[in-house]
């Protein structure tokens, strides 16, 4: 696991298609395990999130960069992007490969 993968600011998409925004690394006071800390920006609302380090380098996060994030916007309403996420969720499908 590379724990610098992502830098401070990057964007990051979830596999059901979320964005979120990498804050950094930080230790779960109560286990001592490292924790990623990120944001989530788009299509939900805003809120802080912390994810075990090995689930967040397993591959379920890939990053966007600014234009690509853009694209996404400019490819789906907030409406449309919220029930893909929902129904990728629901039936375990990744952004973008559900048929």
């Amino acid at each position: 696991m590379n724990r610098y993968f992502f830098e401070k600011d990057d964007y990051v998409q979830h596999r059901y298609g979320g964005v979120y925004q990498f804050v950094g690394h930080a230790t779960d006071t109560a286990t001592g395990q490292e924790v990623v800390v990120y944001a989530h920006v788009w299509p939900f609302d805003d809120k802080l999130f912390t994810r075990p380090s090995s689930e967040f380098y397993d591959g379920r996060f890939a990053r966007l960069t600014d234009i690509e994030f853009i694209e996404l916007k400019k490819a789906y309403s907030l409406e449309q992007m919220q029930d893909s996420i929902k129904h990728n969720k629901a039936n375990g499908l990744t952004f973008g490969k559900s048929v």
